[in-house]
């Protein structure tokens, strides 16, 4: 992180410095100094792997000095913190205050990227919401029927569901990588290659977790099948460092 945060800021501290004059400044050069300061003190918790204290600075900083690479630095904290919609929000800006910079077009491809993600999630969040309410359903109506109780259905669908996260997932880090390879900005494409990290690592652990729920909810549902929904439970759930396992018998 530090390699990043000396890239994102430093063009800004070049800028502000060279806008200050000596003794006698005006009340506008003051708060350009003001807001230097204040940048150079966001550079520093950014650096030190604290984003979240560089993002007050920072709001400080713009309010006392229109500088468009302030709302850039402001977004990649943002970011860095996991604050997409807030950055999103801020490179936006950034690219409306300067409309000739010269990283436009990576810019935009960020802005892009970042809705594409920020949509996915939404879209995940109602699916999951559906899906749950599914399972109440179904839970309801297992308890008014006869036969096996709904838990080894609810394991079922909440591996089907993991399942399908790690899928969403999977596909986002895919795009990542590819938006990666194909980025011109080196800052930006080292960025986007940790995001696809991050998102595989994501993905491989939704996996594990969904295949080893599934496996448990089809084993529980055959136990309870073959003993015809006894009264007292065919099968118990233990975690274990691999995920599920299940014990029972015929």
């Amino acid at each position: 992180m530090p390699s990043r945060a000396s890239d994102a800021f430093a063009p800004l501290l070049v800028l502000l410095a060279a806008t200050l004059t000596p003794a006698g400044a005006s009340a506008q050069e003051t708060d350009a100094a003001r807001a230097a300061e204040l940048a150079q003190r966001a550079l520093d918790h950014y650096e030190a792997g604290a984003p979240e204290e560089a993002i007050p600075l920072l709001l400080e900083a713009r309010e006392l000095y229109a500088e468009p690479l302030l709302t850039y630095n402001l977004a990649r904290a943002y970011e860095a913190l996991g604050r997409d919609a807030e950055a999103l929000d801020a490179y936006q800006r950034y690219v409306e205050e300067r409309p000739d910079a010269p990283d436009r077009a990576a810019m935009e491809t960020r802005i892009a990227s970042l809705r594409a993600k920020i949509d996915e999630r939404e879209r995940l969040a109602r699916e999951t919401e559906e899906e749950r309410r599914r399972r109440e359903r179904a839970e309801a109506r297992a308890a008014e029927a006869e036969g096996p109780t709904p838990w080894p259905f609810l394991v079922l669908s909440t591996g089907g569901a993991t399942l399908g996260a790690g899928v969403v997932f999977g596909v986002l880090a895919r795009n990542e990588r590819d938006a990666a390879a194909d980025e011109p900005v080196h800052l930006t494409k080292v960025a986007r290659g940790e995001d696809a990290d991050r998102l595989a690592t994501v993905a491989n652990v939704l996996f594990a977790v969904g295949g080893a729920l599934c496996v448990a909810g089809a084993t529980w549902l055959t136990l309870e099948l073959v003993r015809g929904g006894d009264d007292e439970p065919t099968a118990t759930l233990t975690p274990t460092l691999g995920g599920l396992s299940v014990h029972g018998s015929f």
